[in-house]
């Protein structure tokens, strides 16, 4: 596909306008723009229109050769990274510094075929010695010593100030898939002198990318089947545990049941046998009892131990098994 020269790519297209509107900044910050749909640029004010170029040359690079560059679309788990803006990376960052990169709401990623490859542009900071002056920092290299009798306040530190060069992140936008590579300027060599080279460096980590992707899936399964199987198991011994229960819970509640038909048939046994007595009792002694017969079984009338044993739940009521055979 041939791209006419000066083309702005659609990504670039309205981002400066977005970067340089951001939140306030002093002049030796990165650039945050309130938009987070943004292309993936983290830059000062003065490095901005020279990352934005690069970019938009490295996009239109890969378009050329039939390479999508796009933000990621919301349907797709693609995942941004977290760029390090320091050029000596590795090195401790700033005891007490606050800054923080700005990042955008979805990476901005590069398809080989159907593979994605996230891209992020970074204009690096270096550790240099600057001068408190003002109410500011300014690199030390650009201090003006005051008149002699003028008296100023100042003091020189060292900070982390953007340096201008530019580092670009091939990485994976894959959360189970960690892979980067970066390209970053010293001196005079410039990365935009090197666009033909960095199109077919990433076209040549396509297919590593996606063998690690599948290596990922892979492992991914395994380690979901395996969870599963550790689920099951938990499961089943809290089913097994949960029956056991179940027929203690019962045999507790049908010892209660037999209890109370025990002591039914005994009081009943009492009353037969009184009753059977009567017969041999003065009348005025028998009507007597009558009457506390009559009285003890109103008394316990209900007491039915067929109701009784109607109330009791076998293991299966208690607690119905989830797997097969664990019942038994």
């Amino acid at each position: 596909m041939r791209i006419a020269a000066g083309t702005i790519h659609r990504m670039i297209s309205g981002a400066r306008h977005h970067f340089e509107s951001g939140r306030p900044v002093d002049k030796n910050s990165h650039l945050k723009p309130h938009k987070r749909l943004l292309v993936d640029v983290n830059a000062s004010a003065s490095g901005l229109e020279r990352a934005l170029a690069f970019a938009n040359d490295l996009f239109n690079a890969f378009e050329s050769k039939g390479h999508r560059v796009v933000m990621a679309p919301p349907g797709e788990e693609l995942w941004g990274i977290s760029a390090d803006e320091r050029e000596a990376v590795g090195q401790p960052k700033e005891r007490w510094s606050a800054r923080r990169l700005w990042s955008p709401q979805r990476p901005t990623v590069v398809y080989i075929g159907s593979v994605a490859i996230g891209l992020a542009i970074v204009e690096m900071s270096e550790n240099i010695t600057v001068r408190y002056i003002d109410g500011s920092y300014i690199p030390e290299r650009d201090y003006v010593a005051p008149k002699r009798g003028e008296n100023r306040y100042s003091f020189t530190t060292a900070k982390d100030m953007p340096s201008g060069r530019l580092r670009l992140i091939a990485y994976s936008p894959y959360h189970n898939v960690f892979w980067t590579n970066q390209w970053q300027e010293a001196g005079s060599a410039s990365l935009a002198s090197k666009i033909p080279g960095l199109v077919r460096a990433v076209e040549d980590m396509a297919p590593e990318l996606v063998a690690r992707i599948e290596a990922a899936r892979l492992r991914a399964e395994i380690a979901h089947k395996k969870w599963l199987a550790e689920l099951e198991a938990r499961d089943r011994a809290e089913d097994k545990k949960r029956i056991e229960q179940s027929k203690v819970d019962s045999a507790s509640q049908l010892d209660k049941v037999i209890e109370h038909w025990t002591r039914a048939m005994s009081i009943r046994r009492f009353f037969d046998a009184v009753e059977t007595q009567l017969a041999d009792l003065l009348e005025r002694d028998a009507q007597i009892a009558r009457q506390r017969l009559e009285s003890g079984r109103a008394l316990l009338r209900g007491q039915d131990p067929v109701e009784a044993l109607l109330t009791w739940r076998t293991p299966g009521e208690i607690y119905t098994p989830r797997f097969d055979g664990t019942g038994d």
